[in-house]
């Protein structure tokens, strides 16, 4: 009689943890993990919002950046101060005052704009001889005369060779040049301006 009370003492706890365990821990479990799952489904659409709204905000800063630099190399074309002094140049021989004339166009031009790194530039009837400004940031990254003509005139030369007064991407190595023709009044090509981007 008294095994029979025991087997019954300890079967009404075995029912009576799996009752508790049934009706109280298992809808705690469910109720946390729903919980849980609407939790992190709202975290990761709030990171990925917050991905989406930080990757469009660069792109925007991006563009803009890239239109300030395209609308300070259209300052070469429509600023005549490179085309005059050429002609001039081209009158009197003065080799200093196209040097001095052209340096100090592009160091006023180029040299303050935070997102070019160097400017280059050269006459297509002389290309051994580079006029040239560096920017104000990045300096250890900055590309020397000598280096440019060793690895970069050639390809940006041959690349323009067909090119208009329009803008091109050169990407060469490591190394991104925004690349335009200056040309005459009756269109021909008379110098190259090669910005270099601040990567």
């Amino acid at each position: 009689m008294g095994k029979k009370k025991k087997k019954r003492k300890v079967k009404l706890i075995y029912t009576m943890s799996g009752m508790i365990a049934i009706c109280w821990l298992l809808p705690l479990m469910i109720f946390t993990y729903v919980l849980l799952f609407m939790m992190t489904g709202k975290i990761s659409t709030q990171i990925e919002n917050t991905i989406v709204t930080s990757t469009d905000k660069a792109i925007e800063i991006c563009v803009m950046q890239l239109d300030d630099v395209v609308t300070a190399s259209q300052n070469a074309s429509y600023i005549t101060t490179i085309r005059d002094s050429y002609l001039e140049y081209r009158q009197t021989g003065s080799e200093q005052d196209l040097y001095n004339d052209v340096n100090l166009f592009l160091t006023q031009q180029y040299k303050y704009i935070q997102n070019i790194s160097s400017t280059m530039l050269y006459f297509v009837d002389n290309p051994e001889e580079i006029y040239y400004t560096h920017g104000i940031s990045n300096a250890a990254n900055q590309i020397g005369i000598r280096d440019f003509q060793k690895n970069y005139q050639g390809i940006i030369t041959e690349a323009m060779k067909k090119g208009d007064t329009g803008v091109k991407m050169l990407c060469i190595e490591d190394r991104i040049f925004m690349v335009r023709n200056l040309v005459t009044s009756s269109f021909e090509p008379f110098a190259v301006l090669c910005i270099e981007l601040n990567t």
